[in-house]
């Protein structure tokens, strides 16, 4: 063999003639993983095998015989943000990676990110899907995790949401808009539910079935809305039937 020869025909000849990887990188000056490197594709599979043997070391190997030193070097001569070092070695297991993109920093939104940044969280006021969607809509991280929703900043009563409350309540003489307007213009809410309505009536409002507004809506349009619907919901929670109240037109003018 010349000087010119190729280093895998060399490490091929060496190999056939029985001396094992480890004397012939010692003779080559090289390590195995540089010498795997170089011969990869140029020589049949299991003299190439024999090189690579500890499969878990062949992608340091291959880094640092690419760039002239280890992964854990380059990352602390790395100046700059950066990943953590365990990432970033994850991330240059594949010979492909530009080790510059493999060092960037987390993307704040990622899923993983996000997901260890809500469990590290104390008290989220917020489900973990809330906050990821929030942060994906261009929330902070920190108002993502703190800030309350609708329903929550919505009052409550006695440590109970509104409609709660309301519906618990043995006998209202209002119907529950009523009673949530009052609220919303400071009253009591005992006396909100309490008080009559300025129609003077004082008839508790009976609990309407689950399909009820829908009937009465249908009755409403099939006597061809002959009044405003505004006014049928105001005569049915005075407690008129849903037959009279979208019929019964209004009086007349007196003639003069």
């Amino acid at each position: 063999m010349s000087l010119d020869t190729p280093i895998h025909e060399i490490v091929r000849e060496l190999f056939e003639h029985g001396i094992k990887p480890a004397e012939i990188a010692y003779k080559l000056d090289m390590k195995r993983g540089e010498i795997a490197i170089l011969i990869k594709g140029k020589v049949p599979y299991s003299v190439y095998k024999a090189f690579v043997s500890w499969r878990k070391r062949a992608p340091l190997e291959a880094f640092q015989a690419k760039y002239g030193m280890s992964r854990k070097d380059w990352y602390n001569n790395f100046y700059g943000p950066k990943c953590s070092l365990e990432t970033f070695r994850k991330r240059t297991r594949d010979e492909s990676v530009d080790p510059l993109e493999a060092i960037k920093p987390h993307d704040p939104t990622s899923a993983t990110s996000l997901r260890a940044i809500y469990r590290r969280h104390p008290n989220p006021t917020v489900s973990e899907t809330s906050f990821r969607a929030r942060v994906r809509q261009g929330m902070s991280i920190e108002e993502a995790l703190t800030r309350r929703n609708q329903k929550q900043n919505s009052p409550r009563i006695d440590g109970k949401g509104v409609t709660v409350w309301y519906n618990q309540w043995p006998d209202p003489v209002v119907c529950y808009d009523t009673f949530r307007d009052r609220l919303k213009e400071g009253m009591d809410p005992v006396k909100a539910i309490t008080m009559p309505s300025r129609s003077g009536s004082a008839r508790p409002q009976t609990r309407r079935s689950k399909g009820f507004f829908q009937e009465l809506h249908a009755a409403w349009v099939a006597s061809g809305k002959q009044i405003v619907y505004k006014r049928v919901l105001a005569r049915v929670a005075a407690g008129e039937p849903i037959e009279t109240a979208v019929l019964r037109l209004r009086k007349p003018p007196k003639e003069k």
